[in-house]
């Protein structure tokens, strides 16, 4: 399959993953706290973690790449939602949601990074 089709394929599957995923703990977490972004966020560095490591012990999944990491993971976790949801959270002088969100979601990334990375090990 051409590596574009494969992008976009997984992409869109990404794009989808992202919008249920968020959507659903959104919806049973609630709160000023942006629950559903933040959460596909950290499970997207998991994932990523995960994968890079696999795909580097195994030549079978390497060929997998442009869909899994660029394609699905790509269209899975969008920075440029933290972006916006925390500058609402500053413009809304939500302090301490902002805070929590900024830092929480850059730390715990990348712990998620090096978790997937020790758990593929």
């Amino acid at each position: 399959m051409l590596i574009w089709l494969q992008v976009a394929l997984g992409g869109a599957l990404g794009a989808l993953a992202r919008y249920g995923v968020a959507l659903w703990v959104g919806r049973n977490l609630g709160g000023a706290f942006p629950w559903g972004v933040f959460a596909v966020n950290i499970l997207g560095c998991f994932l990523i973690g995960l994968l890079s490591v696999w795909m580097i012990h195994s030549q079978h999944l390497a060929q997998y790449r442009p869909f899994l990491i660029v394609g699905i993971l790509g269209g899975f976790t969008t920075f440029s939602s933290f972006g916006l949801e925390a500058f609402q959270l500053i413009e809304a002088r939500a302090w301490k949601e902002a805070s929590l969100y900024i830092l929480g979601t850059n730390i715990a990334g990348i712990v998620a990074v090096f978790l997937g990375m020790n758990f593929s090990r």
